[in-house]
């Protein structure tokens, strides 16, 4: 049935959107929070559980509702399973994409917009079924280059059965969706490339959530005096290249130069061990921090920090959470980054060096730290700006609105 205020109503539908435990502060939560500012009715469709988190038990049936902070969330029922590379992993997103059919069930009010996002593309069969059956166009936002990904940086084989299925639901969604998102700026050319044909795009960053910032407490963390400190939050695996940054901090360990590094991930043991049989003293390892902490811990650093693998998979480029999380902190950012897109340089917000060059990275942190204060804070207020203007949640869902507007007005 329709909306009773005549309100248009979107299926906001990501299966990781749960991702981390408190829903609250994810990428779609936060698009439904200000699209619903602009006038929207916004369901919220997510996995009750995934690798990361358990954000909803669901004892009876597969579905269950919820509201946090003014947004409807429904949650779909899926196999538990333990690790990112696990075959249940992928058992998950086939039946997150069959219990997609039955949303009818659990929610009366009928959409005039479902809007899909990957990671799964499995999902997308589903969001495409619905949207035929009820004649409303389906939107598709893409915020990893799946199936690419699994070949060009996990190694998979280009013939594998499931990366040759995945393939086939990508073209399908790049041809048979009304308008593409991304925060991959350079994505139309993967499009080009996969069918032949521009298609209506639009980028949309990854975000950084304003609300609350300002009553932020101080994080309790004791730094050595007189030392210049390079800060890294964020997940530390085989994507973010960390081990350039431990090489740069064994390079500059005796140019009173400290590096924190806040985050968890697989390559984590690997990092410290090697701090540990190279002696790299001024790296202080703090393991997983609650995200709300996060930028009240970067006001300590005089920089961050944020690398990548030298891979071709980055010509399409960017979009980590760390980008938008930094620029808005103020502070400048060292980028180790050889692919194109590149926001630190194309604002003025920091210094690119090549990827995984420690040489390249620790002579750039010396030319960093020896700048004067004033070169360094325009560096910052350079990155400030560009995070108002382009990543604040309420700008990037207004670019949403225009996109939704003008599939209506065609």
């Amino acid at each position: 049935m329709p909306d009773p205020q005549g309100k248009k109503v979107v299926w906001l539908i990501n299966q990781y959107a749960g991702g981390f435990a408190d829903v609250t502060t994810g990428r779609h939560f936060n698009f439904a929070r200000e699209l619903i500012a602009l006038g929207y009715d916004v369901i919220l469709v997510m996995a009750s559980r995934s690798h990361l988190s358990t954000v909803a038990k669901i004892t009876d049936g597969w579905y269950a509702v919820d509201e946090r902070g003014g947004v409807k969330i429904i949650y779909i029922d899926v196999p538990s399973y333990k690790g990112a590379s696990s075959v249940r992993r992928v058992w998950a997103w086939f039946v997150f994409a069959f219990r997609l059919l039955k949303l009818g069930g659990v929610q009366e009010q009928t959409p005039d917009i479902i809007y899909y996002s990957s990671l799964s593309l499995v999902g997308f069969l589903g969001a495409e079924k619905l949207s035929k059956k009820i004649n409303v166009p389906l939107f598709f936002e893409v915020r990893d280059v799946w199936p690419l990904t699994l070949v060009e940086l996990g190694g998979v084989s280009r013939r594998h059965p499931l990366v040759v299925f995945l393939q086939w639901v990508e073209d399908r969604a790049y041809k048979n969706s009304k308008y593409v998102f991304s925060n991959l700026e350079n994505l139309p050319v993967h499009i080009k490339e996969r069918i032949g044909r521009s298609v209506d795009f639009e980028w949309l960053p990854n975000g950084v959530n304003h609300y609350g910032l300002s009553d932020l407490s101080e994080y309790e963390l004791s730094l050595p005096d007189g030392y210049f400190v390079v800060g890294y939050t964020g997940s530390i695996g085989t994507a973010n290249a960390m081990m350039t940054l431990i090489k740069a901090a064994e390079i500059l360990r005796h140019d009173k130069v400290f590096f924190v590094i806040a985050g968890d991930g697989e390559q984590l043991p690997v990092l410290k061990e090697y701090a540990k049989k190279n002696n790299i003293s001024n790296v202080l390892f703090l393991g997983k921090i609650a995200k709300s902490d996060v930028p009240s811990l970067i006001k300590k650093f005089d920089s961050c920090y944020i690398g990548w693998g030298n891979n071709p998979l980055y010509r399409f480029g960017i979009g980590a959470n760390k980008i938008p999380e930094y620029l808005y902190s103020g502070k400048p950012i060292l980028h180790s980054y050889s692919g194109e897109g590149d926001p630190v340089a194309r604002f003025g917000a920091g210094i690119t060096v090549p990827a995984e060059d420690p040489e390249e990275l620790s002579e750039a942190i010396l030319r960093l730290k020896n700048l004067p204060d004033s070169e360094r804070d325009l560096m910052g207020i350079n990155g400030r700006s560009a995070a108002e203007r382009d990543y604040l949640f309420p700008a990037i869902a207004r670019k949403i609105d225009a996109a939704f507007r003008r599939v209506e007005s065609d």
